[in-house]
Protein backbone atom coordinates (compact mmCIF):
# COMPACT_ATOMS: atom_id res chain seq x y z
CA UNK A 1 0.00 0.00 0.00
CA UNK A 2 2.68 2.85 0.88
CA UNK A 3 5.85 0.68 -0.81
CA UNK A 4 8.63 1.45 1.41
CA UNK A 5 9.97 1.27 4.67
CA UNK A 6 10.29 4.74 5.03
CA UNK A 7 6.52 5.40 4.33
CA UNK A 8 5.74 2.42 6.65
CA UNK A 9 7.57 4.56 9.33
CA UNK A 10 5.27 7.77 8.20
CA UNK A 11 2.31 5.32 8.44
CA UNK A 12 3.26 4.14 12.35
CA UNK A 13 3.57 7.82 12.61
CA UNK A 14 -0.09 8.42 11.88
CA UNK A 15 -1.36 5.31 14.29
CA UNK A 16 0.90 7.19 17.06
CA UNK A 17 -1.08 10.27 16.48
CA UNK A 18 -4.03 8.95 15.91
CA UNK A 19 -3.83 6.83 19.33
CA UNK A 20 -3.05 10.55 20.75
CA UNK A 21 0.07 9.25 22.44
CA UNK A 22 2.07 12.15 20.61
CA UNK A 23 2.02 15.55 22.24
CA UNK A 24 1.75 17.04 18.84
CA UNK A 25 -1.39 18.14 17.12
CA UNK A 26 -2.36 15.81 13.99
CA UNK A 27 -2.65 19.31 11.80
CA UNK A 28 1.22 19.62 12.82
CA UNK A 29 2.76 16.78 11.79
CA UNK A 30 0.97 17.41 8.57
CA UNK A 31 2.46 20.68 8.41
CA UNK A 32 5.69 19.20 9.11
CA UNK A 33 5.82 16.84 6.33
CA UNK A 34 4.85 19.32 3.96
CA UNK A 35 7.44 21.77 5.41
CA UNK A 36 9.77 18.93 5.21
CA UNK A 37 9.40 18.77 1.17
CA UNK A 38 10.44 15.44 0.42
CA UNK A 39 8.04 13.00 -0.93
CA UNK A 40 4.81 15.32 0.31
CA UNK A 41 2.19 13.55 -1.25
CA UNK A 42 3.73 10.12 -0.80
CA UNK A 43 4.00 10.68 2.82
CA UNK A 44 0.62 12.49 3.52
CA UNK A 45 -0.82 9.75 2.07
CA UNK A 46 1.17 7.27 4.10
CA UNK A 47 0.60 9.43 7.52
CA UNK A 48 -3.62 9.01 6.59
CA UNK A 49 -3.53 5.48 6.09
CA UNK A 50 -1.91 4.93 9.58
CA UNK A 51 -4.97 7.12 10.99
CA UNK A 52 -7.37 4.61 9.40
CA UNK A 53 -5.65 2.02 10.34
CA UNK A 54 -5.99 2.62 13.85
CA UNK A 55 -9.58 3.48 13.51
CA UNK A 56 -11.26 0.89 10.17
CA UNK A 57 -8.65 -1.35 10.39
CA UNK A 58 -10.54 -3.55 8.00
CA UNK A 59 -10.92 -1.13 5.21
CA UNK A 60 -7.52 -0.51 5.14
CA UNK A 61 -6.83 -4.44 4.95
CA UNK A 62 -9.31 -4.21 1.99
CA UNK A 63 -8.11 -1.71 -0.01
CA UNK A 64 -4.41 -3.52 0.27
CA UNK A 65 -5.49 -7.00 -0.48
CA UNK A 66 -4.71 -8.20 2.68
CA UNK A 67 -7.95 -9.73 3.55
CA UNK A 68 -7.60 -13.46 3.49
CA UNK A 69 -10.78 -14.51 1.59
CA UNK A 70 -9.56 -12.60 -1.44
CA UNK A 71 -7.00 -15.69 -1.53
CA UNK A 72 -9.67 -18.41 -0.54
CA UNK A 73 -11.36 -17.07 -3.66
CA UNK A 74 -9.23 -17.06 -5.80
CA UNK A 75 -8.62 -20.00 -8.00
CA UNK A 76 -5.87 -22.44 -6.72
CA UNK A 77 -4.57 -22.10 -10.54
CA UNK A 78 -4.33 -18.52 -10.32
CA UNK A 79 -2.87 -18.13 -6.73
CA UNK A 80 -0.65 -20.54 -7.32
CA UNK A 81 0.99 -19.12 -10.81
CA UNK A 82 0.68 -15.81 -9.28
CA UNK A 83 3.62 -17.13 -7.06
CA UNK A 84 5.30 -18.67 -10.37
CA UNK A 85 4.90 -15.43 -11.81
CA UNK A 86 7.02 -13.80 -9.36
CA UNK A 87 9.16 -16.03 -9.13
CA UNK A 88 10.50 -16.14 -13.10
CA UNK A 89 10.94 -12.88 -12.35
CA UNK A 90 13.05 -13.05 -9.12
CA UNK A 91 15.03 -15.80 -10.59
CA UNK A 92 14.17 -17.34 -14.24
CA UNK A 93 11.52 -19.55 -16.25
CA UNK A 94 13.45 -23.20 -14.96
CA UNK A 95 13.44 -22.08 -11.02
CA UNK A 96 9.52 -21.23 -11.78
CA UNK A 97 9.14 -24.51 -12.47
CA UNK A 98 10.91 -25.94 -9.95
CA UNK A 99 8.33 -24.28 -7.84
CA UNK A 100 5.25 -25.27 -9.83
CA UNK A 101 6.60 -29.38 -10.31
CA UNK A 102 6.41 -29.63 -6.66
CA UNK A 103 2.71 -28.00 -5.52
CA UNK A 104 1.43 -29.80 -8.29
CA UNK A 105 2.14 -32.98 -6.83
CA UNK A 106 0.58 -31.70 -3.43
CA UNK A 107 -2.59 -30.31 -5.23
CA UNK A 108 -3.10 -33.95 -7.19
CA UNK A 109 -2.59 -35.21 -4.03
CA UNK A 110 -4.91 -33.58 -2.52
CA UNK A 111 -7.98 -33.56 -4.83
CA UNK A 112 -7.79 -37.23 -4.02
CA UNK A 113 -8.54 -36.88 -0.23
CA UNK A 114 -11.73 -37.39 0.79
CA UNK A 115 -12.31 -34.92 3.59
CA UNK A 116 -10.64 -32.08 1.96
CA UNK A 117 -12.13 -29.14 1.29
CA UNK A 118 -13.13 -27.31 -1.82
CA UNK A 119 -10.28 -24.19 -1.39
CA UNK A 120 -7.84 -27.11 -1.20
CA UNK A 121 -6.27 -25.31 1.72
CA UNK A 122 -2.83 -27.76 2.34
CA UNK A 123 -2.05 -27.02 -1.19
CA UNK A 124 -2.38 -23.12 -0.70
CA UNK A 125 -0.16 -23.80 2.34
CA UNK A 126 2.26 -25.54 0.21
CA UNK A 127 2.79 -23.02 -2.39
CA UNK A 128 3.17 -20.42 0.21
CA UNK A 129 5.82 -21.91 2.46
CA UNK A 130 7.80 -23.01 -0.77
CA UNK A 131 7.23 -19.58 -3.06
CA UNK A 132 8.73 -17.97 0.79
CA UNK A 133 11.48 -20.38 0.88
CA UNK A 134 12.64 -19.75 -2.27
CA UNK A 135 12.38 -16.29 -2.93
CA UNK A 136 15.04 -15.27 -0.10
CA UNK A 137 15.39 -11.70 -0.40
CA UNK A 138 19.70 -11.45 -1.55
CA UNK A 139 21.07 -8.84 -2.85
CA UNK A 140 19.97 -9.42 -6.33
CA UNK A 141 16.35 -9.15 -5.29
CA UNK A 142 16.61 -5.90 -3.39
CA UNK A 143 18.42 -4.35 -6.20
CA UNK A 144 15.63 -5.94 -8.65
CA UNK A 145 12.76 -4.20 -6.23
CA UNK A 146 14.65 -1.02 -6.35
CA UNK A 147 15.35 -0.64 -9.74
CA UNK A 148 12.40 -2.00 -11.59
CA UNK A 149 8.88 -2.89 -11.46
CA UNK A 150 5.86 -1.39 -9.65
CA UNK A 151 7.77 -0.80 -6.14
CA UNK A 152 10.96 0.80 -8.06
CA UNK A 153 8.31 3.05 -10.24
CA UNK A 154 6.45 3.70 -7.18
CA UNK A 155 9.15 5.09 -5.74
CA UNK A 156 10.69 6.99 -8.04
CA UNK A 157 7.39 9.10 -9.38
CA UNK A 158 7.07 9.60 -5.32
CA UNK A 159 10.65 11.43 -5.12
CA UNK A 160 10.95 12.92 -8.18
CA UNK A 161 12.87 15.94 -7.15
CA UNK A 162 14.54 14.31 -4.16
CA UNK A 163 18.19 12.73 -3.71
CA UNK A 164 17.26 10.02 -2.60
CA UNK A 165 19.58 8.04 0.02
CA UNK A 166 19.21 4.15 1.25
CA UNK A 167 20.33 2.73 4.83
CA UNK A 168 21.67 -0.85 3.55
CA UNK A 169 23.59 -3.52 5.56
CA UNK A 170 25.52 -5.93 3.26
CA UNK A 171 26.45 -8.69 5.07
CA UNK A 172 29.93 -8.79 3.17
CA UNK A 173 30.51 -5.12 3.91
CA UNK A 174 28.73 -4.28 7.28
CA UNK A 175 30.26 -3.89 10.56
CA UNK A 176 28.18 -5.64 13.79
CA UNK A 177 27.15 -4.22 16.72
CA UNK A 178 29.76 -5.07 19.17
CA UNK A 179 27.13 -5.52 21.98
CA UNK A 180 24.20 -7.48 19.60
CA UNK A 181 26.24 -8.96 16.88
CA UNK A 182 23.78 -7.90 14.25
CA UNK A 183 24.88 -6.08 11.02
CA UNK A 184 24.63 -2.69 11.44
CA UNK A 185 22.86 -0.24 8.68
CA UNK A 186 25.11 2.31 6.55
CA UNK A 187 23.44 5.57 4.29
CA UNK A 188 24.33 5.27 0.92
CA UNK A 189 23.71 8.20 -1.77
CA UNK A 190 21.60 7.90 -4.75
CA UNK A 191 24.47 6.71 -6.73
CA UNK A 192 23.90 3.26 -5.63
CA UNK A 193 20.68 3.27 -7.56
CA UNK A 194 23.30 2.53 -10.39
CA UNK A 195 24.48 -0.11 -8.73
CA UNK A 196 21.27 -1.89 -8.14
CA UNK A 197 20.97 -1.92 -11.72
CA UNK A 198 23.85 -3.41 -12.43
CA UNK A 199 23.49 -6.44 -9.77
CA UNK A 200 19.56 -6.79 -11.08
CA UNK A 201 21.31 -7.80 -14.44
CA UNK A 202 23.48 -10.47 -12.28
CA UNK A 203 20.50 -12.52 -10.46
CA UNK A 204 21.58 -15.49 -12.87
CA UNK A 205 24.68 -15.83 -10.80
CA UNK A 206 22.22 -16.39 -7.73
CA UNK A 207 23.39 -20.06 -5.95
CA UNK A 208 26.27 -20.39 -8.44
CA UNK A 209 30.02 -20.79 -7.59
CA UNK A 210 30.23 -16.72 -8.92
CA UNK A 211 27.93 -15.52 -6.77
CA UNK A 212 30.38 -14.03 -3.98
CA UNK A 213 27.15 -12.88 -1.78
CA UNK A 214 26.21 -16.73 -1.70
CA UNK A 215 28.55 -17.38 0.50
CA UNK A 216 27.70 -15.97 3.65
CA UNK A 217 26.29 -17.32 6.10
CA UNK A 218 22.83 -15.82 5.90
CA UNK A 219 23.02 -16.82 2.31
CA UNK A 220 23.75 -21.01 2.86
CA UNK A 221 21.49 -20.87 5.88
CA UNK A 222 18.47 -19.18 3.00
CA UNK A 223 19.32 -21.76 0.41
CA UNK A 224 19.61 -24.71 3.18
CA UNK A 225 16.17 -23.72 3.93
CA UNK A 226 14.89 -23.51 0.71
CA UNK A 227 16.47 -27.45 -0.44
CA UNK A 228 14.85 -28.54 3.04
CA UNK A 229 11.40 -27.26 2.38
CA UNK A 230 11.21 -28.73 -1.55
CA UNK A 231 12.90 -31.92 0.72
CA UNK A 232 9.69 -32.05 3.32
CA UNK A 233 7.24 -31.15 0.36
CA UNK A 234 7.71 -33.94 -1.80
CA UNK A 235 7.90 -36.09 1.00
CA UNK A 236 3.98 -34.61 1.80
CA UNK A 237 2.89 -35.00 -1.17
CA UNK A 238 4.12 -39.25 -1.15
CA UNK A 239 2.72 -39.67 2.45
CA UNK A 240 -0.26 -37.35 1.93
CA UNK A 241 -3.46 -39.46 3.07
CA UNK A 242 -7.29 -38.95 4.84
CA UNK A 243 -5.58 -39.77 7.85
CA UNK A 244 -2.63 -37.55 7.88
CA UNK A 245 -4.05 -34.99 5.97
CA UNK A 246 -5.59 -32.61 8.62
CA UNK A 247 -2.12 -33.17 10.66
CA UNK A 248 0.19 -32.01 7.91
CA UNK A 249 -2.17 -28.91 7.79
CA UNK A 250 -1.17 -28.08 10.75
CA UNK A 251 2.63 -28.81 10.70
CA UNK A 252 3.05 -26.05 7.87
CA UNK A 253 2.49 -23.69 10.77
CA UNK A 254 5.94 -23.94 11.75
CA UNK A 255 7.83 -23.49 8.63
CA UNK A 256 5.33 -20.46 8.01
CA UNK A 257 6.42 -19.28 10.78
CA UNK A 258 10.06 -18.03 9.33
CA UNK A 259 9.71 -14.84 8.63
CA UNK A 260 11.33 -11.08 8.26
CA UNK A 261 15.02 -10.61 7.15
CA UNK A 262 18.48 -10.46 8.63
CA UNK A 263 18.63 -11.42 11.92
CA UNK A 264 15.04 -12.12 12.63
CA UNK A 265 15.04 -14.13 10.37
CA UNK A 266 17.51 -15.86 11.50
CA UNK A 267 16.35 -16.30 14.85
CA UNK A 268 13.16 -17.27 13.61
CA UNK A 269 14.90 -20.28 11.70
CA UNK A 270 16.23 -21.63 14.49
CA UNK A 271 12.81 -21.67 16.44
CA UNK A 272 11.38 -23.17 13.59
CA UNK A 273 14.17 -26.02 12.62
CA UNK A 274 13.48 -27.16 16.75
CA UNK A 275 9.87 -27.94 16.19
CA UNK A 276 9.91 -29.03 12.53
CA UNK A 277 12.09 -32.32 12.10
CA UNK A 278 10.67 -33.45 15.99
CA UNK A 279 6.78 -32.77 14.25
CA UNK A 280 7.38 -34.33 10.47
CA UNK A 281 8.95 -37.29 12.14
CA UNK A 282 5.51 -38.01 14.46
CA UNK A 283 3.64 -37.88 10.65
CA UNK A 284 6.15 -39.86 9.06
CA UNK A 285 6.10 -42.72 12.16
CA UNK A 286 2.68 -42.67 12.62
CA UNK A 287 2.29 -43.33 8.66
CA UNK A 288 5.06 -46.23 8.97
CA UNK A 289 2.94 -48.17 11.90
CA UNK A 290 -0.10 -47.96 9.79
CA UNK A 291 1.67 -49.44 7.03
CA UNK A 292 3.28 -51.91 9.06
CA UNK A 293 0.08 -53.05 10.63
Amino acid sequence: MVGDTVSANIMMLGIAAQKGLLPIEVDSLQKAIELNGVAIEQNLRAFNWGRLLCEQPQSVFTAAGLNSKKSENMSIDKYVDNFSGILEKYQNSEYSKIFLSNVKKVIEKEHQIKNSEKELPLSRKVALTLFRAMRYKDEYEVARLHSSGDFAQTLLNGNKNAKLEYYLAPPLFSKKDPETGHLLKRRFGHWVYKVFKVLSYLKFLRGTKLDFFGYTLERKKERALAKKTITTINKISEILNDNNYKKIIEFLDIPLSIKGYGHVKEKNIKIAEEKWDKSFDKILNNQNLKKVS
